[in-house]
This record gives C-alpha cells, sequence and structure tokens, in this order.
C-alpha cells in the first residue's frame, strides 16, 4: 500500500474508505495505487488515475 507523505497518522485507518471527488480505489499494493471515478450519468467512460511505480508499459497492465 503506498503510504501518504502528508504525516497523517489516520491515513492508514481510512485505507478502505471513499476517497473525497468520489474515486474508489481499484487496486492497493507496495508498487502502485490504480482508482477510478464513474463518469457522467448516462455515459460509459470513467476517470482512471494511476500513481506509484509500474514497472512496464501500461498497455500489458491488468486490473482485475
Amino acid at each position: 500500500m503506498l503510504k501518504s507523505a502528508s504525516g497523517n497518522a489516520v491515513e492508514s485507518s481510512k485505507a478502505n474508505e471513499i476517497p473525497h471527488g468520489g474515486w474508489k480505489i481499484k487496486q492497493d499494493n507496495e508498487d502502485c495505487r490504480v482508482m477510478y471515478k464513474e463518469g457522467s450519468t448516462g455515459t460509459p467512460f470513467h476517470n482512471l488515475l494511476v500513481e506509484g511505480y509500474v514497472d512496464g508499459a501500461l498497455d500489458v497492465c491488468k486490473f482485475d
């Protein structure tokens, strides 16, 4: 799990809660965190955010 640089001790207890802005955690491990937010109502599109270190091309990564 990625650690926050904010120094807030409460961060670790909130790891499974939905972050601000409607972002939901899809995958969270020591290398990277994958989050998504649903798009506008009636559209099939979502916003995807990946933060951390990924060793390889993103087109071959599987986010199950």
